[in-house]
């Protein structure tokens, strides 16, 4: 029986893996049937509910409320091997959650006689690989260090194609021998890296547990009749320095908003209509901070 082939797209909170996913999607042979396995460290996976509007019902299976090479482990081989067992997909792309890495996840996949461990493709933000806060967290590095595909994602927010270069050099030279070094524009990514490279084998995997203890997490919901000031609520995200990342759906005055916020920039998308709103905000917090003033902020800016 041919395997099904697994790919696993990693990178740091707010690297574009959930964009880049859905262009994979678009790009990939119609003739071909692909599941889509997203994790997400929050309470609710708003990736998913972005994927699913994507791609055809029954194709995205969601993890939420930890990181799939751990707390949600078992979650994960429940997913794995109803895809399995429903033989009708080709490939299996794998979105761990930004505070993971691809190690663990490789693991589960190569103890699995039916699937086919393809190359993972890590995508590294520019602005963050320029960010000395970032580069502080060691698991943005270790992620990197992890894959066998690095891409260089949101060049279109970069103007100077020389400082693209001048940070592609320095990737090539902190984490050499990689099976390939590439650019992304707007989330395309190339559809040939998912085959660049012979399946992985297990003597390639060194095994390691990345989740940060350093991030924490917060989910809100809000109710279909909260109206919030969106711009106003995305300054608040970065004006307060412990805010690494902020995502999710929120009905805003002229309608339901996609909002995401990284360090390194942001972006308001138009939503389809929601029972509910949901932002999920991750944090560096020091011992005896809280998540207080992140709650009145919120407040704050509700119509």
């Amino acid at each position: 029986m041919e395997k099904i082939k697994v790919n696993i797209i990693t990178g740091f909170l707010g690297a574009g893996k959930t964009t880049s996913i859905i262009n994979l999607l678009k790009k990939k042979d119609k003739k071909e049937n692909w599941a889509v396995i997203v994790n997400e460290f929050g309470e609710i996976s708003i990736d998913s509910m972005t994927l699913s509007e994507s791609t055809d019902p029954g194709k995205v299976y969601d993890i939420y409320g930890g990181c799939i090479c751990c707390s949600a482990k078992e979650y994960f081989h429940e997913n794995l091997n109803k895809i399995v067992q429903e033989k009708k997909f080709d490939r299996i792309i794998i979105e761990p959650t930004g505070l993971g890495g691809p190690d663990r996840v490789a693991e589960i996949i190569l103890s699995n006689p039916e699937l086919e461990l393809m190359p993972s493709i890590c995508l590294v933000d520019p602005g963050n690989f320029e960010n000395k806060r970032i580069q502080m967290i060691p698991l943005f590095r270790i992620q990197i260090q992890r894959s066998d595909v690095i891409v260089l994602s949101k060049c279109d927010l970069v103007d100077d194609q020389q400082q693209l270069e001048s940070i592609m050099k320095k990737i090539r030279q902190t984490f050499p021998g990689k099976l390939s070094y590439s650019y992304s524009v707007n989330g395309d990514l190339d559809i040939g890296l998912l085959d660049s490279g012979k399946p992985i084998q297990k003597n390639n995997i060194f095994g390691f547990d990345l989740s940060d203890k350093e991030i924490r997490s917060k989910t809100y919901t809000t109710s279909e009749s909260e109206i919030y000031d969106i711009e106003g609520l995305l300054q608040f995200f970065q004006k307060e320095e412990s805010i690494i990342r902020a995502k999710g759906y929120v009905k805003g005055v002229s309608g339901w908003r996609l909002i995401n916020y990284t360090l390194t920039g942001q972006k308001i998308e138009i939503s389809s209509d929601l029972p509910q709103g949901v932002i999920t905000i991750f944090t560096e917090l020091k011992e005896g901070e809280s998540f207080y003033r992140i709650d009145q902020g919120i407040k704050r800016n509700q119509v």
